[in-house]
């Protein structure tokens, strides 16, 4: 098993990168940059884990469009390898 927003994303327990890729104003092109990325490679690299991961960059999208924080999204679903 392995985790879609493992520890070591939130800065030293900080917080989380994408909050203050948020809060810096680049929430939208981050979050669509990262969802191409993982839409387009998951079949050659990292099948439905990459598509998981998408679906949270989408999920982060919505919030930001919304005008709410991205942190409001669960990170952290297991997913089977």
């Amino acid at each position: 098993m392995s985790q879609i927003n493992p520890d070591h994303y939130s800065n030293g327990g900080r917080a989380e990168t994408i909050d203050i890729i948020a809060k810096l104003g680049w929430g939208r092109d981050f979050c669509r940059g990262n969802i191409l990325k993982y839409v387009t490679r998951y079949q050659d690299k990292g099948g439905i884990e990459d598509l998981q991961k998408a679906r949270t960059y989408i999920e982060f999208l919505i919030e930001i469009e919304r005008g709410n924080d991205p942190s409001v999204v669960h990170t952290g679903p297991e997913v089977e390898e």
